[in-house]
């Protein structure tokens, strides 16, 4: 099974690709912030159109909203999230909540973000140091895998 998860951030998304368990492929698709918000949900878009059609995976796991402070982040964050569920919609898709990663990454809903570091770079065997965006899409491939595994 192809699982891939989506740590979504307009500046900065992250991905992971897992296959049979182990890291497969992984990046960062990073947009220009002084672009129009039009072109960097588009470099978003096509960036993990291309990932979609590379990978083929079966299943993509990304985070969904939370309402935080900052309401221009949280629409922002919208539109970036909007893409990225039209390029990855021949796939089975899963919304999960932070708190359903970190209970299925680390046991706990309320880890920290060094505790989820470290289950992940444990778990997927991964070099410590990588990027907090692909720490977080392995994250969600994690859960991804094992709802696979419950199902």
């Amino acid at each position: 099974m192809h699982i891939l998860g989506i740590d979504c951030g307009l500046s900065a998304t992250g991905y992971a690709i897992l296959r049979d368990g182990c890291v497969a492929s992984n990046g960062i698709i990073k947009t220009d912030k002084d672009n129009s918000l039009a072109s960097r949900i588009n470099t978003i878009y096509l960036g993990i159109k291309e990932i979609v059609d590379r990978e083929k995976p079966d299943l993509t796991v990304i985070e969904s909203l939370f309402f935080g402070k900052n309401l221009k982040t949280l629409v922002s964050l919208a539109h970036a999230r909007g893409v990225i569920l039209l390029a990855t919609h021949n796939t089975r898709i899963y919304e999960v909540t932070p708190a359903e990663v970190k209970k299925a990454v680390t046991g706990n809903g309320r880890a920290s973000k060094q505790q989820v570091r470290y289950m992940v770079e444990r778990l997927l065997n991964i070099p410590h140091g990588i990027s907090e965006h692909i720490v977080d899409a392995c994250a969600c491939a994690l859960w991804g895998q094992w709802k696979m595994k419950q199902s």
